[in-house]
């Protein structure tokens, strides 16, 4: 617990394998809507490391703070 962090996300780019002049929109709009899948790895002395999944929702018009 505390005051929290503040972490940006870099777009995935579409992958070498798609091809055309609109990949990158086809892959935007692939995953338009889906939620983003994080993984936390904790440490704490003393316990063994732990992994906690977790997925964000993320707004069809993503905010920029």
């Amino acid at each position: 617990m505390g005051k929290g962090r503040t972490f940006a996300l870099l777009r995935t780019e579409a992958p070498p394998w798609w091809r055309g002049n609109d990949r990158e929109a086809r892959w935007r709009v692939k995953w338009l809507g889906k939620p983003v899948r994080l993984v936390f790895t904790c440490h704490r002395d003393g316990f063994a490391p732990w992994v906690i999944p977790y997925e964000v929702e993320i707004p069809v018009e993503p905010q920029v703070l």
